[in-house]
């Protein structure tokens, strides 16, 4: 016979440790929402397994509704996890009723003389809310494109075992609940199928598998963003300059013979006036506002990246050189317009393009586009010129 004290013990013990590993380690090395959400989750379930202890103690009456509650707020917040794994958030309205149903019921069953007051809403209560994160879950394992972390075979394997455990967990308290209809809590059926003993053992291998998931999800997280760091331009988020160069080379080195690519080559006028009138602030958000005007002309195959200061290079696949120059001054006109309503002083932007060929270096490509842009620049700036052809045909 499972003493279940001495079990309840245990599960505290087991979520304590699980609890600083998440918020001491964990938390100091990923900001993931899925780690916020399950530190969460062990520090409501932990104080559910403290509150039950006060069972047939004169604070029962307290204890019980509010180990109730703590307990299915602790459903939630598994809730919450694996809808951030999707990106989700966690409805209010609905996390504020479901735990207003654990309170109220419990208190409405005599709590001072009932351990198992508002049983019936608690047990269902627990198993619907670890179903839904576990169908969350399945979800997010079903179609991995949806998460890019699951590249990494250590995340697939914890997305699958937060999956199973959630059922598994969800599974077993559906049982106890049609148990404790059909036959009551007193009954020998349920409490030797779906006492405190079993379940809390249940509580103790679910709690150590989705924290070891979320221990390898947390860290296919950091890596992910490490990864992103190293390969996208912190302030603007398109690519940065190595990361460009190395796609752009494997983009032309692949392409199919006939294809027309066009390189071109992008910097803003008088950016120095800006820096110098308006603060360096204002810069910033002038370069932001910019790489958002290119990657709204992009294509789905198409490059865009920062080199450096305020030159941007954008790689644009199966367009001729003509078109090029049309989408570089349809990037210059929408980066006008929301530059204060494109008044007088509205900083503009010049470009330089070039013809990708075949047997010509992504060095050399660039190095082209950037004299047309010269070019541009001679001419009087807020313009596009192409590399190799006359100044009235460039645009």
């Amino acid at each position: 016979m499972i003493d279940p004290t001495s079990v309840r013990l245990a599960l505290a013990v087991v979520v304590v440790l699980a609890a600083v590993h998440t918020v001491l380690v964990l938390r100091r090395t990923s900001h993931a929402p899925v780690v916020g959400w399950w530190a969460c989750a062990l520090a409501a379930y932990g104080s559910s397994t403290v509150l039950y202890l006060g069972n047939g103690s004169p604070l029962q009456a307290i204890t019980v509704p509010l180990a109730n509650t703590a307990g299915v707020l602790g459903g939630l917040c598994v809730v919450g996890a694996a809808r951030s794994l999707r990106g989700r958030p966690l409805p209010w309205w609905l996390a504020a009723t479901v735990l207003a149903g654990a309170l109220g019921t419990a208190l409405a069953g005599d709590p001072a003389h009932e351990t198992w007051a508002g049983g019936a809403y608690f047990l269902a209560a627990m198993g619907a809310t670890v179903g839904a994160a576990a169908g969350e879950v399945w979800r997010l394992w079903c179609d991995r494109d949806a998460d890019p972390t699951q590249a990494h075979p250590s995340a697939r394997g914890a997305v699958l075992t937060f999956a199973v455990a959630g059922t598994v967990y969800a599974a077993f308290y559906a049982v106890r609940w049609a148990l404790y209809v059909v036959e009551g809590p007193r009954s020998d059926l349920f409490t030797s199928v779906g006492g405190t003993g079993l379940t809390t053992l249940i509580l103790i291998a679910t709690v150590t598998a989705v924290t070891l998931a979320v221990t390898h999800l947390a860290d296919a997280g950091h890596r992910d963003e490490l990864r992103r760091r190293a390969t996208t331009d912190d302030l603007t988020g398109v690519l940065g300059r190595g990361e460009l160069l190395e796609r752009a080379a494997r983009l032309l080195a692949s392409r199919p013979a006939g294809r027309a690519d066009a390189i071109v080559v992008s910097d803003l006028d008088f950016f120095k006036r800006v820096n110098d009138t308006h603060g360096h602030a204002e810069g910033d958000r002038a370069l932001v506002r910019f790489a958002q005007a290119w990657r709204q002309e992009l294509g789905p195959g198409d490059l865009i990246g920062r080199m450096g200061g305020d030159e941007f290079v954008a790689v644009l696949v199966g367009v001729s050189p003509a078109r090029a120059a049309e989408r570089a001054d349809a990037v210059t006109r929408r980066f006008v317009a929301v530059q204060d309503g494109g008044g007088p002083g509205s900083p503009t932007a010049s470009h330089g393009v070039a013809r990708a060929e075949r047997g010509v270096a992504l060095e050399a490509l660039i190095a082209r586009a950037d004299a047309a842009l010269y070019e541009a620049k001679a001419a009087g700036r807020d313009t596009v010129r192409v590399h190799g052809q006359e100044p009235e045909r460039a645009l």
